[in-house]
């Protein structure tokens, strides 16, 4: 009865408590997102708890006592499987709690329990409940609590994988209602404190139309696109290095990494050298391939053990006899001892710099260096392989519809997700649709990316959600990404057409330093070097790869047999060529005017554009307020010196007055106006502020006339106005 009967007298006490609950909602809601708490729910409920002991004015003895009861039990339910506060329940949570204590004590908070953790965010909850009651209830205003939720998810929305859309919306809508309406208690406190309500259905009906109807044309209006890079992929990237993290894709920095199985997400680039390679033509360095897409990345199909393999003879051979070889060697030197082994295509032997076994994964063809048990890393080796040059004729007699006889083979490199969207497959097929071989559809698929607008980036890469398929995500929506998202696409759609295909990932060849004599060169690969291709299987010929990713050429060589081709090849490369040239021909002029509107937004949106705008703005803010008594004086007497009217000479003095409050000649409580006038005077050791108030309350009290009065005291006013600046 007594919340019921308080409501009835203040009815937008009830107001205050909900919205109060919704903003403090909108900090529980993304942890789910950002942290591994679960049972967010119990969380929630405790706020909800919270605000109804303050609104039911408990006592804080009662109110306290039913909010431990209540996390005690919320810690039973979440973590502990004995009897609640059963001696052995209140031993283990008493030893937990002394240990916790003393970890805490000591800053080692990694090593806190679940229970300890959770009772302290029980406790954090407890104490922003209480601000927020403080904000709201005491001090009438909320816009430092609103605008510090506003700020706290779109963080979480930009930097987790949480969706703050709807978030945002309700926050907005919530937050300026409830700054209107406390903007109107402060009101009735200040000007009617004996009116228990000031706020009519009017009033509010007004509050709620205007924020609504703002809120839905921002909503609907167009939002213009970003206009600068995006600075936040870089600091992902950075606190992701600082922190010494590997194996996450969402936030990386670029380098080799062991762990596919999530892709996307922007990275940072490292210049940091891995090794050196003496070796006489360019090639890609392979270090492992992979078979099994999930729709969010690569794993392997199954686990198979590495198995030791004879140092000097290889069975990497990735093509047969038919492709024309050559016999090259290259010195390879780490610049940091590692355990990742590079090679080309096709090795026939390698010699390692250290006494240790080799051993070789059979499904993913990873090389491991091992000494006894464990793996060994090793300074560097020596190897030696067949460099080919394939014949593009020899690779258009796979008829486009072969398929491996091997069904575990067949199995293995055609494996799609069921969930895959079955428009990867339709772009695939239309594609393809005039090619009559395999590397035709191949070379279709791989000129795709190249003559249409797909952008390679490494900053603004988006992640899949978690019904977002991460191929369709690029080849639809996005079109935005790295040699992941090229690479990754074009297998999926060649898996598509049951073509066998797997995934690549190494190194490129990097960047000449140095000329060794007249066959061999030095180069240098960096983590930035790191990259991913794709591998194509041609029955009579074996694994032959291809390079889809915009700004990437494939380093190794495609030649026709004969200068004169055959009249179906010259007729399928004339085509070829005419569809590229014009395709290409369209696609130049249209990427000549995204770069020139992209430059043209660069110059008008730079960084440092913003960053001297923004200075010089709060420059001249800061200016103006810190000088505003030299000024402002001077703008009263312009409103109000030439005024005539009825109303003049009382917005005047009351502008007077919050003049002299503003520089300290506050009115005291219970101070008549002509009390005050004579502390006034004694202030200025003056007598113009007597004179000045005795003929306003003239005006105000006796009637007399107002515009005859001002205008007979417009100077005294004007004087006093500027005393106040002085």
């Amino acid at each position: 009865m007594k919340l019921i009967n308080h409501i009835r007298e203040q009815p937008f006490m009830l107001f205050f408590y909900g919205a109060s609950f919704l903003l403090l909602y909108e900090w529980l809601n993304p942890l789910k997102y950002i942290t591994d708490t679960e049972k967010i729910s119990v969380f929630i409920f405790f706020v909800a708890l919270s605000l109804c002991n303050y609104a039911l004015k408990m006592n804080m003895i009662a109110s306290m006592l039913l909010k431990w009861i209540y996390i005690f039990s919320s810690i039973h339910f979440l973590y502990m499987d004995t009897p609640f506060l059963s001696g052995r329940w209140i031993t283990d949570f008493l030893g937990k709690a002394v240990k916790d204590i003393g970890l805490f004590w000591a800053m080692d908070i990694y090593r806190l329990s679940l229970e300890f953790r959770s009772v302290l965010f029980f406790i954090l909850l407890w104490l922003l409940c209480y601000l927020v009651y403080y904000w709201v209830f005491i001090q009438k205003r909320i816009f430092l609590f609103f605008f510090m939720t506003l700020l706290y998810i779109t963080v979480v929305d930009t930097f987790s994988p949480y969706d703050a859309s709807n978030a945002i919306m309700r926050t907005s809508v919530i937050g300026f209602l409830f700054i209107s309406i406390l903007a109107m208690e402060r009101v009735r406190i200040k000007e009617f404190p004996t009116e228990q309500r000031l706020l009519t259905k009017k009033w509010v009906s007004i509050f709620v139309l205007a924020v609504l109807a703002v809120a839905t044309t921002a909503y609907f209006l167009p939002k213009v696109g970003p206009q600068w890079p995006d600075p936040v992929p870089f600091l992902k990237g950075y606190a992701n290095s600082v922190a010494g993290k590997e194996g996450s894709s969402h936030i990386q920095k670029v380098g080799y990494g062991i762990n596919d199985s999530q892709l996307g997400g922007p990275f940072i680039g490292d210049e940091t050298v891995v090794f050196y390679a003496n070796s006489p033509k360019k090639h890609y360095w392979r270090i492992e391939t992979k078979d099994f897409y999930s729709g969010k990345g690569w794993e392997v199909s199954e686990k198979i053990n590495a198995v030791s393999i004879d140092e000097g003879q290889f069975s990497l051979f990735h093509y047969n006899d038919r492709v024309a070889t050559t016999l090259l060697h290259s010195n390879i030197q780490f610049v940091e001892p590692s355990i990742h082994l590079m090679y080309p295509l096709s090795v026939t032997s390698m010699k390692l710099n250290e006494e240790v076994t080799l051993k070789v994964n059979p499904l993913t063809e990873k090389l491991y260096p091992y000494r006894g048990e464990g793996m060994e890393e090793i300074s560097g080796y020596q190897l030696a392989y067949m460099y080919p040059t394939f014949q593009v004729e020899e690779l258009q007699e796979s008829p486009s519809d072969l398929v491996q006889d091997n069904e575990q083979f067949k199995r293995r490199y055609t494996q799609l997700p069921p969930s895959l969207p079955a428009r990867i497959g339709d772009l695939a097929r239309d594609i393809t649709k005039e090619a009559s071989n395999r590397y035709e559809q191949v070379k279709a698929i791989e000129r795709y990316f190249e003559v249409n607008p797909y952008i390679y980036d490494t900053q603004n890469v988006a992640v899949p959600d978690d019904e977002e398929d991460y191929v369709d995500q690029f080849l639809f929506e996005t079109q935005r990404g790295y040699c992941d998202n090229f690479s990754t696409s074009m297998v999926v759609m060649l898996r598509t057409l049951n073509i066998p295909s797997r995934w690549v990932k190494g190194y490129t060849y990097g960047k000449a330093v140095d000329s060794i004599d007249d066959e061999y060169t030095r180069y240098e690969i960096t983590q930035n070097d790191a990259h991913s291709w794709v591998e194509v299987y041609f029955p009579n010929i074996g694994w032959v790869p291809f390079e889809p990713t915009k700004s990437f050429s494939n380093p190794y060589n495609f030649t026709y047999d004969t200068p004169s081709l055959s009249s179906s090849s010259s007729s399928l490369n004339e085509q070829d060529r005419t569809f590229v040239l014009g395709e290409k021909k369209e696609q130049k002029e249209e990427l000549k005017k995204q770069v020139s509107v992209k430059k043209e937004s660069e110059t008008h949106f730079s960084w440092r554009t913003i960053i001297i705008s923004v200075v010089i703005l709060l420059g001249a803010v800061a200016f103006v307020y810190f000088t505003k008594n030299k000024w402002l004086y001077r703008v009263l007497i312009i409103l109000y010196k030439r005024r005539r009217d009825e109303k003049a000479f009382q917005d005047a003095y009351l502008s007077l007055l919050k003049q002299l409050e503003k520089q300290g000649i506050k009115r005291g409580d219970g101070q008549t106006l002509s009390q005050y006038a004579k502390y006034v005077d004694h202030y200025f050791e003056s007598w113009e502020m007597s004179t000045l108030t005795e003929r306003y309350e003239r005006t105000l009290y006796r009637k007399d006339d107002t515009s005859k009065e001002w205008n007979e005291s417009v100077e005294l006013w004007e004087n006093l106005i500027k005393k106040t600046s002085s």
